[in-house]
C-alpha cells in the first residue's frame, strides 16, 4: 500500500513538472512574429552573454503576448541551441540589407545588433564586458591607459525567403 501511495505521488510530480515545464515553454514563444530570416554564423558567436557555436540558425523577430520584442535563434543542427534575446535597444535605420552587425573579438563573433531593411528597424544588444581590449602600462603601482584596440566590425548577412 505505501509503494502505491509513493508512486502514485512521483507520476503526480512528473506531471505537475511537466505541464509546469510546457506552460514555460509556450510563454517564451512569439505571439506576432514580424521579420524572419536564416543566418550562417561562420564562427563561435557570443550573443547576451549567450554562446552560440558557427553554423546556420533560423531567426525570428516579433512580440511575446505580454507585448515583450524578442530575437528568437534556433540552430537548424541537433543539439545546438535555441534561445530567445530580447533587444537593448529599438533605433529607426535606413539600412538596404537585413544584417548582423559582430565585433570580431579573436576567433569569436561578438553580437552587438541586428538591422532589419525592411522594417526600418536597428536593434541592439548588450555587450559582455572587455570585450574593447585596453593595453596598460603600470608604473610604480599606478596605471595608465596607453591604447584602446578597436574591435573589427564583421557583417553577417540575414537572409530571407526569395533573396
Amino acid at each position: 500500500m505505501k509503494s502505491i501511495r509513493v508512486c502514485l505521488t512521483v507520476v503526480g510530480l512528473t506531471l505537475v513538472s511537466l505541464v509546469a515545464g510546457v506552460s514555460g515553454a509556450r510563454a517564451q514563444t512569439l505571439q506576432a512574429t514580424v521579420f524572419s530570416g536564416t543566418i550562417n554564423l561562420p564562427a563561435q558567436a557570443e550573443w547576451q552573454g549567450k554562446v552560440l557555436p558557427a553554423g546556420e540558425y533560423s531567426l525570428h523577430y516579433g512580440t511575446r503576448v505580454d507585448g515583450i520584442q524578442l530575437v528568437e535563434i534556433e540552430g537548424k543542427t541537433r543539439g545546438t541551441p535555441h534561445l530567445f534575446i530580447m533587444p537593448q535597444a529599438h533605433k529607426r535605420s535606413s539600412a538596404n540589407q537585413n544584417e548582423l552587425v559582430c565585433a570580431r573579438d579573436g576567433n569569436q563573433l561578438v553580437v552587438l545588433g541586428l538591422q532589419i531593411a525592411g522594417l526600418g528597424e536597428s536593434l541592439s544588444f548588450a555587450m559582455p564586458g572587455g570585450t574593447q581590449r585596453m593595453a596598460q602600462q603600470t608604473s610604480g603601482g599606478a596605471s595608465s591607459q596607453v591604447a584602446t584596440a578597436e574591435p573589427q566590425i564583421q557583417r553577417v548577412p540575414v537572409t530571407t525567403k526569395g533573396r
